[in-house]
């Protein structure tokens, strides 16, 4: 796979990036994160952000590139997703997003609430949120 993404809870397995069961995950969710944000750097508030979801869901894979991500979703076929997006990515990947079957529920990470607040009301969209700890 081009893009670089991780699964947290794996060790180095080669085969992880397409192989669930080998990378050990024990969960019926899977959760994404599909961000602009470099992951792979010194980004302190991105390891806060990892931190947080890995309290609401061990297992957490995080993709930078979207078609590698959409892929990669189209490919789960056994679990649930949750994908939490960027605002700015929403708008461009939103049909191909919607008819992954595996997605459960989609959250919109943004900084800027009202202009993505109408799609509130589209299938999958669980909301806007400014933080995560909006969620809460």
């Amino acid at each position: 796979m081009t893009d670089k993404h991780r699964r947290e809870n794996c060790e180095g397995d080669a085969l992880c990036s397409r192989k669930k069961a080998w990378c050990g995950n024990k969960e019926e969710i899977t959760l994404i994160w599909l961000t602009r944000t470099e992951l792979h750097t010194n980004n302190n508030e991105a390891e806060i952000i990892l931190k947080q979801l890995h309290e609401i869901n061990n297992y957490v894979v995080t993709f930078n590139e979207p078609f590698a991500c959409i892929e990669y979703m189209k490919s789960i076929k056994t679990e649930r997703i949750f994908l939490i997006i960027d605002g700015k990515m929403i708008l461009d990947l939103f049909e191909d997003i919607r008819s992954c079957n595996a997605i459960d529920s989609i959250y919109i990470f943004c900084a800027h609430y009202e202009k993505y607040k109408h799609l509130r009301n589209r299938s999958k969209i669980a909301g806007c949120f400014v933080g995560l700890i909006d969620k809460y």
